[in-house]
């Protein structure tokens, strides 16, 4: 428990290195995203159309999203806690930013679906 208090106190003491806009940003697209995946698709689960013929309940894809926004939410806040825009600025590691950005997304069309 002291653990977890000593993490809370870091947190707070380096909060002003948090990126705000991006948390924001996230947080306000994240339920913009629970609203339209709820009603999009809570008629649908409990006639069972999205499911194979299964019948769900209503909230059956929002609690998934609702998971998967949870868990998204702390890659997130790790991202935005560790991130240093100095480091960022040097021209040497934007060129390998851009270099990694393009390996991943060409691996996102050799992989992906």
């Amino acid at each position: 428990m002291s653990n977890l208090k000593n993490i809370f106190r870091y947190i707070g003491r380096t909060a002003k290195f948090i990126d705000y806009p991006l948390l924001i940003t996230y947080v306000i697209l994240c339920l913009f995203g629970l609203i339209m995946v709820y009603s999009a698709s809570m008629v649908a689960a409990t006639k069972g159309t999205l499911t194979g013929g299964l019948e769900v309940s209503g909230t059956y894809f929002y609690n998934r999203q609702l998971i998967y926004v949870i868990m998204s939410f702390i890659v997130v806040f790790f991202i935005a806690f560790m991130l240093n825009i100095k480091i960022l600025q040097k021209a040497k590691t934007q060129k390998w930013i851009m270099i990694i950005i393009f390996v991943l997304l060409f691996l996102t069309l050799i992989v992906g679906k």
